[in-house]
């Protein structure tokens, strides 16, 4: 069976009514998937921004916690500092002092002594001289003792050796007669200089050890959207 030939005249009638509607639908379906396409990367943007404010929160959190870290140790900086100020003045003051109770215990040796009343005499100096300026050492010595660190350390030895020393200067009676006792006094006094300044220069050190802080701050993401 033969189909007849559509006539050139339908097929021309047929695209003029429905070709407009045949555009719409194409255009609609293109406006359907561009608002998807947008919808997702918004959705995406959306979720980049939620991480960029995470890791901004989470970098200002890590700055706060460096800047407390840095003032809490500044600060403990700052009290060393005064507190080797006040330790090298105070070996200072103990040596001057430790000296005025060598010159007053060779004064009152030299007194005589041939007498019961100048026995006395020399006894009342004595005690209410001599003991007086062996005080004001003996107070600088433990001002000294309670400023050094008394735990078993790696320094503790060499710590103990130096306060130890300072206990000798104030008594001179260890040094035997004026005559020789005082360069043996002499000698006991630049160790305990020596000694001083070690631990002092030791201490310096360790407070000059300022900590470099890491810089933790993770750098924030530059994505983009894939459109």
């Amino acid at each position: 069976m033969t189909v007849p030939p559509i006539p050139n005249a339908s097929i021309q009638s047929f695209l003029t009514v429905y070709a407009p509607y045949g555009t719409a639908v194409i255009a609609a379906i293109v406006a359907v998937f561009a608002t998807i396409r947008n919808s997702q990367n918004m959705k995406k943007s959306i979720e980049i921004s939620k991480i960029n404010a995470d890791r901004a929160l989470e970098v200002a959190r890590i700055n706060a916690d460096q800047a407390v870290l840095v003032s809490h140790t500044a600060k403990i900086a700052e009290f060393r500092e005064r507190w080797l100020a006040d330790l090298r003045r105070d070996i200072a003051d103990f040596v001057g002092a430790a000296e005025r109770v060598l010159n007053k215990w060779e004064e009152i040796n030299e007194l005589p002594c041939s007498t019961n009343e100048e026995v006395i005499e020399k006894d009342r100096r004595r005690i209410e001289e001599l003991e007086k300026v062996s005080n004001d050492a003996r107070v600088l010595e433990w001002r000294i003792i309670l400023r050094i660190n008394p735990r078993e350390s790696q320094t503790k030895a060499a710590d103990d050796a130096f306060l130890a020393t300072l206990n000798e200067l104030w008594n001179p009676m260890l040094f035997g007669p004026p005559a020789s006792g005082r360069k043996a006094w002499a000698a006991k006094v630049q160790l305990a200089i020596d000694q001083g300044r070690e631990l002092l220069k030791r201490e310096w050190d360790v407070t000059k050890r300022f900590p470099i802080l890491p810089d933790l701050r993770a750098p924030l993401p530059r994505e983009r959207p894939n459109y």
